[in-house]
């Protein structure tokens, strides 16, 4: 299997929208991070005999938005 990794991080926002269950994080004024990693797979193989069996026809990283 051939994978492509990506990596997305988000930090110091205010107004979270998320509703926490602890009423000490409630504080709406409190900073979050967020850190987001993603496994796309491009090709899968066969493990005997090494054939590319599929291949992803629009992987993560030409994907536009």
């Amino acid at each position: 299997m051939r994978v492509s990794i990506g990596f997305d991080s988000s930090s110091c926002h205010k107004n979270p929208q998320q509703k926490f269950e602890n009423v000490e994080y409630e504080n709406k004024n409190a900073s979050v991070s967020i850190f987001v990693t993603c496994i796309g797979v491009i090709q899968l193989f066969h493990s005997t005999n090494s054939k590319c069996n599929w291949i992803n026809p629009t992987p993560m990283s030409i994907r536009s938005s």
